[in-house]
């Protein structure tokens, strides 16, 4: 794909950008999860907190983790909306975003189903209790964002 601009053409590489998007969001994911995890555990359990003073930190600490995928997907829609087509994908991106939106569906299903297993049975693990939903969003980022990488791989290969 390529735009004019000031005489000169300038080819737009929106594979990788869709590629570094998908590494960003998993580095994302892992930070989030891994930030939110050990903010839970050391306000159980180490450094116990109010609860405005953990939900600040909780809030700061996935603000850090997410602003990396936020950057790219704006600069992502920012090249999009300069080329002002009509389709923001290409065949293949859009197969490889519907097979990783299923196994993501599928997969939070199960992990979120595990977790509350477990938390409801063993109080011990009761970690997430006030961090479920940033806990949800990093899993889901990750999730989606390796099962795109790999469909993406996959298809490449």
């Amino acid at each position: 794909k390529s735009v004019r601009k000031g005489g000169e053409e300038i080819v737009l590489k929106d594979d990788s950008i869709f590629i570094n998007a998908q590494y960003i969001g998993i580095l994302s994911g892992v930070s989030g999860l891994v930030l939110v995890t050990t903010f839970s555990l050391m306000y159980l359990t180490v450094y116990p907190l109010s609860l405005w003073a953990a939900k600040a930190g909780i809030i700061v600490t996935s603000l850090i983790a997410i602003i990396p995928y936020i950057l790219i997907v704006f600069y992502w829609l920012i090249i999009k909306l300069k080329e002002r087509i009509s389709e923001w994908y290409d065949e293949k991106q859009y197969q490889d975003i519907t097979k990783a939106s299923l196994v993501t569906l599928i997969a939070s299903i199960i992990i979120m189903t595990v977790i509350f297993i477990i938390q409801y049975f063993v109080s011990a693990f009761d970690f997430i209790n006030i961090t479920w939903f940033p806990f949800y969003i990093f899993l889901v980022l990750l999730l989606f964002s390796s099962s795109t990488l790999y469909f993406s791989k996959k298809t490449a290969s």
